[in-house]
């Protein structure tokens, strides 16, 4: 997996916000996060591969793994439709 931006990943008071940059456009997208989605962001940040952020994700958190992955999955999905990775 591969980001297609620079990210930046900032918390303003209580809110999670990934800041991304691909150098060609004037204005950055914006991207909310909860605590979840910003661990995904930067074990992909960190070059893993889907398996490796889903096996980092289960050791993280306490929950059900296969709930673990399938919200993982889930999670990486939206950053591909959105074209924030490939």
């Amino acid at each position: 997996m591969k980001l297609k931006y620079n990210v930046k990943i900032q918390r303003i008071v209580n809110s999670i916000v990934a800041v991304l940059d691909d150098d060609n456009s004037l204005k950055p997208r914006i991207l909310n996060l909860n605590e979840q989605g910003e661990d995904i962001l930067k074990l992909i940040m960190d070059g893993l591969d889907t398996d490796d952020v889903i096996i980092k994700m289960q050791e993280m958190y306490s929950a059900d793994p296969e709930l673990i992955k399938k919200d993982t999955l889930a999670f990486i999905q939206q950053l591909k439709d959105s074209g924030i990775v490939e």
